[in-house]
């Protein structure tokens, strides 16, 4: 059976209903990943972004090894847009959202499907929002558009009915204990020296993996 999203913990419930979309061609257009910081949206957006453009047939999607997949996770493909909240600021304003909306009408330079990723969805401002929801209600054909968000409330109805919610799940302290050794030098050592300051550590983390 084929693997999905290789490098996102846990979360099946997610990556089976959104691999089954792969498999049987119905991926939705545009997908909203909801949860808290740490909890994984970044790395499923970015396995997403990944399956959609490897071009490895294999076991395991993405493939992780092929030129595609090795440039999405570096941040070097060129149709694999990233657009975030500036850090000096509260709100991600409408220009920017304006000019990835223009680029989504302009041929894709490698891949078939473009991918863009809008982190800090729920700092958009309402006009932002209103340029991103024009896109949304007629997209080109050849995109995907994912957006981050950790208050999903704070993002607008008619944003939301027209995407795909996903919800990102906490971890509870024994499934971090069981993940973090094989995922960080630094925890496994502690599990070998100091188990109980990993558990400390674990519990100040409040089920985020990314924490």
């Amino acid at each position: 059976m084929r693997k999905y999203f290789p490098r996102l913990s846990g979360n099946d419930a997610a990556v089976r209903r959104i691999s089954r979309a792969i498999e049987d061609n119905t991926l939705a257009h545009a997908f909203l990943i909801g949860g808290p910081s740490g909890s994984g949206k970044s790395v499923l957006a970015t396995e997403l972004a990944a399956a959609v453009n490897c071009t490895r047939e294999g076991d395991t999607l993405p493939c992780g090894v092929c030129s595609c997949c090795k440039r999405i996770y570096d941040g070097n493909f060129p149709d694999v847009k990233i657009t975030r909240k500036p850090h000096d600021r509260a709100t991600l304003g409408v220009d920017p959202i304006k000019d990835i909306r223009e680029d989504m009408f302009l041929s894709s330079t490698e891949s078939s499907i473009k991918v863009y990723i809008i982190d800090d969805a729920e700092c958009m401002t309402p006009e932002a929002q209103n340029a991103l929801l024009k896109v949304l209600e007629e997209p080109p054909g050849n995109i995907l558009i994912i957006l981050l968000a950790r208050e999903c409330d704070k993002i607008l109805t008619t944003i939301k009915s027209r995407t795909q919610y996903v919800s990102m799940t906490r971890f509870t302290e024994e499934e971090l204990l069981s993940i973090l050794p094989s995922k960080s030098p630094e925890a496994a050592e502690l599990m070998r020296s100091d188990a109980d300051r990993l558990r400390s550590i674990i519990m100040s983390a409040d089920g985020r993996l990314g924490e």
